[in-house]
């Protein structure tokens, strides 16, 4: 599948989410977002949840631009992401510029290939990555953490051992981050200070 040169823009949710339940698939039932797949050169405004989302695997993503993604005052009758549907409840992830993440690592989240996107302007983190043999590299990231704090422009992390995690051989190289606010406004008195 080749997703290349789209313009999307103010959208309530995701600019781009590929994502799919398998049913009735046994152990093997779960999350899918897509294999070998190209999304290149593609420009992503306004969307108030993520701007690019899925469970890829074997993927590039290369040369996209997501820009003013999960801002409060863009924000739709979900909000970013934490609305309606879940009461405000748990809600992290929302907000994110590009977020790969994995279900069952050998169906998704690994050997993906992010390289030179430029994402700015974004509520939470700019590149989210949870998966397994990939290269982040020579991306553009300026202004993430925005609308929420406890976030990065780039982040990653997995679990306590080695075997529970799914994140492991990452590169990450020659990537430019600018700007990583992390609001804290309305919190407790104990989290004041910008969380970025």
């Amino acid at each position: 599948l080749i997703l290349r040169h789209n313009v999307i823009r103010d959208v309530d949710s995701r600019g781009l989410n590929l994502a799919t339940w398998v049913w009735n698939a046994g152990p093997d039932s779960g999350w899918r977002g897509g294999r070998d797949l190209e999304i290149a050169h593609n420009v992503i405004e306004r969307a108030n949840h993520f701007g690019i989302t899925g469970y890829f695997s074997h993927t590039h993503l290369v040369g996209n631009t997501l820009r003013d993604i999960g801002l409060l005052d863009s924000a739709g009758r979900s909000g970013i992401g934490c609305g309606l549907e879940d009461g405000g409840g748990f809600c992290t992830e929302p907000g994110d510029g590009l977020r790969v993440t994995v279900d069952q690592a050998r169906w998704n989240g690994h050997h993906n290939l992010i390289r030179e996107n430029r994402i700015e302007n974004i509520g939470y983190c700019g590149i989210d990555f949870f998966g397994a043999r990939s290269t982040i590299e020579y991306n553009v990231i300026r202004r993430a953490c925005i609308t929420k704090g406890d976030c990065g422009g780039l982040r990653t992390f997995g679990r306590d051992s080695h075997a529970g995690t799914h994140l492991r051989e990452l590169v990450v190289a020659g990537n430019l981050v600018i700007d990583t606010i992390g609001v804290t406004h309305g919190c407790h008195d104990d989290f004041r200070a910008l969380f970025g």
